[in-house]
């Protein structure tokens, strides 16, 4: 396959524009990171059977995402016309591909204003202690699993 068919996610990763450097230069560092692998993911399953663990990565996000948004499961079908017993599958994993419903559903919380921007300083400081070292991102990966199980 030539690269210029490649997926644009595989084109960025490979053309050095989301290099560490680039990383750290941004405020939102650990956020580009996700959006990264998220779409990193995306590109590889819209073509190929995915395992359960991509699988289930992606629909953590997605009901992350849609619960900071605030929306119910009822709301987001009354919006995507997608049933909210499909949407509670997506966010539970049960898929292989990405569908149409799928994609539907992540277009609409990609438009969907969260309130992301509640505490920027402190999202700043977080992001700029990501990229220390392997044991800060190992320390924050700890504090963000322990402050969920709340």
């Amino acid at each position: 396959m030539a690269q210029s068919d490649e997926p644009y996610c595989t084109n960025l990763r490979r053309s050095g524009q989301l290099s560490q450097q680039n990383r750290a230069a941004s405020a939102h560092g650990a956020i580009l990171t996700i959006c990264i692998l998220i779409c990193i993911i995306l590109c590889k399953m819209t073509k190929e059977r995915k395992s359960k663990k991509e699988a289930e990565a992606l629909g953590i996000y997605l009901q992350r995402v849609r619960k900071d948004c605030g929306i119910t499961l009822k709301e987001l079908e009354k919006a995507t016309s997608v049933n909210a017993g499909q949407i509670s599958r997506f966010e539970a994993g049960h898929f292989i591909f990405v569908s149409e419903n799928l994609q539907n559903i992540m277009s609409f919380l990609q438009n969907t204003q969260a309130p992301r921007e509640r505490h920027p300083q402190l999202l700043n400081r977080f992001a700029a202690l990501l990229d220390r070292s392997p044991r800060h991102m190992a320390a924050a990966t700890a504090l963000i699993t322990a402050l969920e199980s709340l």
